[in-house]
């Protein structure tokens, strides 16, 4: 009796697993903020940072950050804390020290030196910050990512003629999404949208293009990332002859898929750029889709799902 009971018990609990797992596809998960997708942001405290600097970047810093997905620590060069990230308090090949270092959660890291000589240290910290949360291409994807399927960024590379044949990979990877989105478990009004990074534009975007893991070393070829959700990225980023039609387009339709369980959590759970998630935000997913992603049950449960 009571070994049935138990099984009754678990059959009941998989299927209702399976039955939850279905309530939200993996774009839709991907509005949420689980908390394991922050940036950290480090100052270096040494003689060229007084107390009076320190306490004013931490002002500024609360400011800057609101609603964005960097935390801030103040690190004493002379102290033992956090010696991992010391690390990175090294010269370069001009002989500068790094003032700060921004990490991202897949343990890379982008290096920030500021000049009191050039502007005041408040100015460079606040130009800093404004860097690291908000540029012309994220921007436009703030105003595309909640409505539409998802973004899909080109980013040109020096290579015209390579760069052109990726841009119809592209557009044909979304019209074969066109063509299905009546038929996905949640249907879409708005197909993916293309957002190019143009050559000339490369030295406006540093920390966004840092943050899809492309590299200056990798300017010669174009390179594609699939965005999703609140920022996340959709697998790695495309470079060259990895960009063909096929792949842009299983990426998207992945994006499209139900949360079932036997999906590969870190497909599903793809790393969020830096990025100011605002009210606005907030209620367009709410009005849109009829659930609140910043809601403590909601995520609760896509962490069930997950």
């Amino acid at each position: 009796m009571i070994k049935n009971l138990l099984k009754l018990t678990i059959s009941f609990l998989f299927l209702h697993t399976l039955v939850f797992a279905c309530r939200y596809t993996v774009r839709e998960i991907g509005f949420a903020d689980y908390g394991a997708d922050s940036y950290h942001f480090y100052l270096f405290k040494d003689k060229r940072i007084s107390d009076k600097d320190a306490a004013d970047f931490k002002k500024i810093s609360y400011a800057a950050l609101l609603n964005v997905n960097v935390s801030v620590q103040i690190i004493n060069v002379d102290g033992t804390d956090s010696l991992s990230v010391m690390k990175f308090y090294k010269k370069d090949s001009s002989s500068k020290l790094p003032s700060a270092v921004l990490i991202s959660p897949e343990g890379r890291a982008k290096l920030f030196y500021f000049s009191a000589k050039k502007k005041g240290l408040k100015e460079s910290i606040w130009s800093a910050l404004e860097e690291i949360v908000t540029s012309p291409a994220r921007e436009e994807l703030l105003q595309k990512i909640v409505k539409s399927y998802g973004v899909v960024y080109l980013i040109e590379g020096t290579d015209k003629g390579q760069t052109s044949r990726a841009r119809k990979k592209i557009e044909e990877a979304i019209d074969k999404i066109k063509m299905i989105m009546i038929d996905l478990p949640k249907p879409v009004d708005h197909p993916p949208e293309l957002i190019v990074v143009k050559r000339n534009n490369i030295q406006n975007e540093p920390v966004l293009l840092w943050s899809l893991g492309w590299k200056k070393a990798d300017k010669s070829e174009p390179a594609v990332a699939v965005i999703y959700g609140r920022g996340r990225r959709m697998g790695p980023l495309l470079k060259g002859d990895q960009i063909t039609e096929n792949l842009v387009q299983n990426m998207l339709r992945f994006v499209g898929a139900d949360c079932e369980c036997g999906l590969d959590r870190t497909w599903m759970l793809g790393t969020m750029m830096p990025l100011r998630w605002d009210s606005q935000r907030q209620s367009e997913i709410l009005h849109q889709y009829g659930f609140d992603a910043d809601n403590p049950i909601v995520v609760s449960e896509m962490s069930q799902i997950l």
